[in-house]
């Protein structure tokens, strides 16, 4: 029989989104699976669009919140939901996004064979509408590094250009040990638990990279991570610097960071902070019902060039 897989979906406002992201769940191959909802006090239709998969598919739950955690409460949404998890493994998937058909059935199947702690894999960025305009690929990193081989917490090298980053949508975590680091976590200086979650797991054993894509995340206005972003110095990049730097500094590793890799990273930081303003505003114009013309010039040149992509991947 195959191993259940708990999928954790914390939503807020997400009317517009929470359908296709529940259906894609639905549709999966793989179907030993349940699903906890938490909706954070949503003040739209969220709620009401769940309660209709509740009541005809029980392997969809829901956790309401009376009053709003939000961002600063975000590591107890997610804790909160793996307290109910039953599941041998620990998939997220937040309300916004959603997955690939055959996400569940590759990455189970992969994960099972490499007997590793931590899966994850290749994403699409999309629009709003769903619509594919950037392909996150991997190849140009070390292979041993992506899958945290010995040298033990190599993956560390990845998360330590600052130019790395994994979708949460295409995820998938033992659960034993993530109950084991006690949980998701977060950082001081960082509110959200992805990265300080994933920094715990590069000690916990080997990972899990898949060559394929694994889950579509999309962009839109009032993601709680573009809000946060365009408030940020660098886009996050500092704050994430510092949650990197005092987790190392914390477990005193040492994994043989260069003069040249401190370099580029320095490099990659200054630039981010001098183009915070054109990073800011290429951001806004992704939205439709700001800046039209530039809206569709973007977006027809992302598009295009991730179908150009796309034909390379496949």
């Amino acid at each position: 029989m195959s191993n259940l897989v708990s999928i954790i979906t914390p939503t807020y406002n997400h009317e517009g989104y929470i359908d296709s992201c529940i259906r894609s769940v639905m549709a999966q191959s793989y179907s030993n699976w349940e699903m906890l909802i938490v909706d954070d006090a949503s003040m739209d239709e969220t709620r009401k669009i769940i309660k209709k998969f509740t009541s005809i598919d029980s392997r969809i739950s829901l956790i309401s919140h009376r009053d709003n955690w939000g961002i600063s409460r975000l590591v107890d949404t997610y804790n909160q939901a793996l307290s109910k998890c039953r599941g041998k493994y620990i998939a997220i998937l937040e309300g916004d996004d959603f997955w690939p058909a055959d996400k569940l059935k590759i990455q189970m199947k992969s994960l099972l064979k490499s007997k590793a702690v931590f899966s994850y894999g290749d994403w699409v960025m999309t629009n709003q509408f769903g619509e594919g305009i950037h392909l996150r690929q991997y190849d140009k990193y070390k292979l041993s590094n992506l899958r945290n081989r010995k040298p033990s917490k190599s993956i560390l090298k990845c998360f330590n250009s600052l130019r790395f980053d994994i979708a949460s949508s295409t995820v998938i975590m033992e659960a034993k040990s993530l109950r084991k680091i006690g949980g998701f976590t977060t950082a001081v200086d960082y509110p959200f638990v992805d990265v300080p979650t994933y920094l715990q797991f590069s000690l916990m054993g080997e990972w899990d990279y898949v060559p394929s894509i694994l889950g579509y995340y999309r962009r839109h206005e009032t993601s709680t991570w573009f809000a946060y972003a365009m408030k940020a110095n660098a886009m996050g990049r500092d704050d994430l610097l510092i949650c990197i730097d005092a987790f190392i500094e914390t477990n005193k590793i040492d994994f043989g960071m260069s003069v040249k890799d401190m370099r580029d990273r320095e490099i990659f930081l200054l630039r981010k902070r001098k183009n915070i303003w054109l990073s800011n505003f290429l951001n806004k114009a992704l939205f439709p019902h700001r800046y039209n013309f530039i809206y569709w010039l973007i977006s027809f040149i992302g598009k295009r060039k991730f179908q150009q992509t796309l034909k390379k991947y496949q």
